[in-house]
């Protein structure tokens, strides 16, 4: 099972054991595999921070959205990370831009 998988499980049994208390054992199952995952470490695994990731991502596409910071790398504090990357040196600016489809506002972060 893959881990984003392991997570989304998680995610689930937890909303549903707030309305039915049968999915409490379920939920602290996953949440058991979770935590030990979450031990290994996504840093462990990779050898690269949440910092690191980001910037080899921008090095390599071209720019980053927070929601593919979430999406591809679980990166919850997209700021917290884009404000590290500055204070180490890294020039980034963001451009504001607008969903071709659904018309919502979001950024996209270049290495300037």
């Amino acid at each position: 099972m893959s881990d984003d998988l392991l997570f989304h499980m998680c995610d689930v049994a937890c909303i549903r054991s707030y309305s039915n208390k049968d999915w409490e054992k379920i939920h602290l199952h996953l949440l058991k595999l979770a935590q030990k995952v979450e031990n290994n470490g996504w840093k462990v695994r990779t050898g690269m921070t949440q910092t690191q990731r980001i910037i080899e991502h921008m090095k390599k596409n071209g720019s980053i959205t927070k929601r593919e910071a979430e999406i591809d790398y679980h990166i919850q504090n997209f700021a917290a990370r884009m404000s590290e990357i500055r204070s180490i040196g890294y020039k980034v600016t963001r451009v504001n831009k607008k969903h071709p489809t659904t018309g919502q506002a979001y950024s996209r972060y270049f290495l300037s």
